[in-house]
């Protein structure tokens, strides 16, 4: 890989943390319901209703232990609440409550304000959010693949 190449991933993973970080100060600043780890919990429950605790880990690279911490404090908060898995009652699959979809909702709003006229065209809005999705997908592919070995 070319030099240039190299500092073209560097500055495109510099930046994509320092929008992490300007976002993440804002929802801090505008929600008071949730942490910013409470909510990549609640965003990951919300978009897969049933999601199991090790994929919960596993998706927003969590320690189990940490997860589980998180869950307590979700459950305490009314956001989650667990149900027995069907055929093993050994397992158990969380499910968001209407006041997680609240704080979703709200969450939505800090990010929409923030972002909003700073890039107004949809073509362009549709390009970053499909480079941004095939980015992070790559990425867990390559870290799931090390933990792997």
């Amino acid at each position: 890989m070319s030099t240039n190449t190299d500092h073209r991933l560097f500055e495109l993973a510099d930046r994509v943390l320092a929008i992490g970080r300007h976002l993440r100060a804002l929802q801090e600043s505008e929600t008071q319901t949730c942490t910013t780890v409470e909510s990549a919990v609640i965003r990951h429950i919300t978009q897969n209703p049933g999601a199991s605790p090790h994929e919960i880990a596993k998706a927003t690279v969590l320690h189990s232990s940490n997860v589980a911490r998180t869950l307590r404090a979700l459950e305490e908060k009314g956001m989650v609440y667990r149900e027995k898995h069907e055929t093993d009652a050994r397992r158990t699959r969380l499910f968001p409550t209407e006041r997680a979809g609240q704080d979703l909702e709200d969450l939505h709003g800090v990010w929409r304000t923030a972002l909003a006229d700073i890039i107004e065209e949809p073509e362009v809005l549709d390009a970053l959010t499909s480079s941004l999705a095939r980015l992070e997908e790559g990425v867990a592919a390559r870290r799931a693949a090390r933990a792997d070995r």
